[in-house]
């Protein structure tokens, strides 16, 4: 989404994570953006900076599945405002999805 965004710089911050389980990688068309705003309802709309959270075992097939909670840092009129959450907030807002989905598992 910046213009420095290229495949050098998706590889670097690869390196920033200690799990396997986070991938990064560079879309320069933005299609996962695209699918996942639609997934979301929004039309002609790019997801991005957004926290999605699914059920454990989920599939993606031609479209992802709904996420069981999300939360963002856009300021778009398509991405929920009640779903904003930037800085101290969303670390916040992404422990409160943490604990509520870990609890009900339990």
């Amino acid at each position: 989404m910046l213009a420095t965004d290229n495949a050098t710089t998706a590889n670097f911050a690869s390196n920033i994570f200690q799990d396997d389980r986070a991938i990064q990688f560079h879309d320069p068309s933005k299609l996962a953006g695209k699918i996942i705003a639609e997934s979301l309802g929004a039309q002609h709309a790019v997801a991005w900076d957004m926290y999605l959270f699914y059920e454990k075992g989920s599939q993606w097939a031609e479209r992802p599945p709904l996420p069981l909670d999300w939360a963002h840092q856009l300021d778009h009129a398509w991405a929920d405002p009640n779903r904003f959450a930037w800085g101290d907030g969303l670390i916040v807002r992404l422990r409160e999805i943490v604990n509520d989905l870990t609890k009900e598992s339990e």
